[in-house]
């Protein structure tokens, strides 16, 4: 029996015994191939992949739980899709070139996506109207800057009322202000400017600079830089334990992930991922519960899952070709009756 399958059955085990559950499905953009896989995490097995493309990418988990957002990073779509069911419910389509990437959907129900081939951002009101949603596009350029900035990655506060973009090309962060729809101001954080975290109190913006190897620690108002961490090679995404202790970054260069706690900017842990760089670790994910940390391995087309904070492996689960985006949609199950 391998170590996947004991966890595995000891939920199969709850379930039986409940009833009716929750069973938590991860959902997988896989760029390679223009398909979402549907992975039921009871038993650890693809329960279903669906099409959608150019380049399907990051994944967003709706306020109900019940759906997911996806977006096409090779062109100018973003889908969502029903968890229960794995069927595509409809389709937004976003400016021409607009190329979405970072997405997030918030609880007001509105989806902020990053749009990183036009400079811009994008607020979607009534997503699930799919071609009348009302879409919003906020430049994140301050006035006078030339287009370079390439906004990659997106978070939004718990209000709604301000945006920060990780832009890729010119190696910076914007905050926009979301009431005016305008950015207010840049600044400059390094080579590659990736990875972007909000702290779940909204006091500190963590960015990853993966020319530099570096995790920094912005004031979210300011955007000035307070700490800064070296980690591993090529650090592409961070993110955050749902208790706020510990970021977490992803480091494409040498396959490992570096575990900083926050209240010190501290590295405490680096973790190994299955293949090393040859994996081309990207994106990151932790449970609900902070309990479980997992890691899309793209080039292996695997997501690896950890146990955390301790950091042992616990196994992988197979996805489509190059399954980078990821999202846990919690899905409810009822076992059968008894006869």
């Amino acid at each position: 029996m391998t170590k996947r399958m004991l966890p595995v059955l000891a939920s199969a085990a709850m379930l039986l015994a409940s009833g009716n559950a929750t069973a938590d499905t991860l959902v997988v953009g896989n760029k390679g191939e223009n398909t979402v896989s549907f992975i039921d995490l009871v038993n650890g097995r693809e329960v279903a992949r669906a099409p959608f493309g150019p380049a399907p990418h990051e994944v967003a988990l709706a306020p109900d739980g019940r759906r997911v957002a996806v977006v096409a990073y090779g062109g100018e779509a973003i889908a969502l899709f029903d968890a229960a069911s794995r069927k595509l419910l409809t389709t937004i389509t976003l400016p021409q070139g607009a190329r979405p990437h970072g997405i997030v959907w918030h609880r007001n129900g509105r989806i902020y996506a990053s749009a990183e081939g036009i400079d811009a951002m994008v607020v979607i009101e009534r997503p699930e109207a799919g071609p009348d949603a009302k879409v919003t596009t906020i430049s994140t350029r301050p006035a006078g800057t030339a287009p370079r900035a390439g906004s990659h990655m997106v978070v939004v506060d718990a209000g709604a009322t301000r945006a920060w973009t990780a832009n890729l090309r010119s190696g910076s962060v914007t905050l926009i202000d979301l009431v005016t729809a305008q950015p207010l101001r840049e600044a400059m954080t390094g080579g590659g400017t990736e990875g972007i975290a909000l702290s779940p109190d909204g006091r500190s913006l963590w960015v990853t600079a993966r020319d530099t190897g570096q995790l920094m620690q912005l004031d979210p108002d300011s955007l000035a830089v307070r700490t800064r961490v070296a980690v591993g090679k090529v650090p592409l995404r961070v993110i955050l334990s749902p208790d706020g202790r510990h970021a977490v970054t992803s480091n494409y260069g040498d396959g490992t992930i570096s575990v900083v706690r926050t209240a010190d900017a501290r590295l405490v842990q680096t973790l190994q991922v299955p293949g090393g760089s040859a994996s081309e670790l990207v994106t990151l994910l932790f449970s609900a519960n902070g309990k479980r940390l997992y890691a899309a391995l793209t080039k292996t087309n695997r997501v690896a899952e950890f146990s955390f904070p301790d950091g042992r492996l616990i196994g992988q689960l197979a996805a489509g070709v190059q399954g980078d985006g990821l999202a846990i949609a919690p899905v409810q199950t009822r076992a059968n009756p008894k006869p």
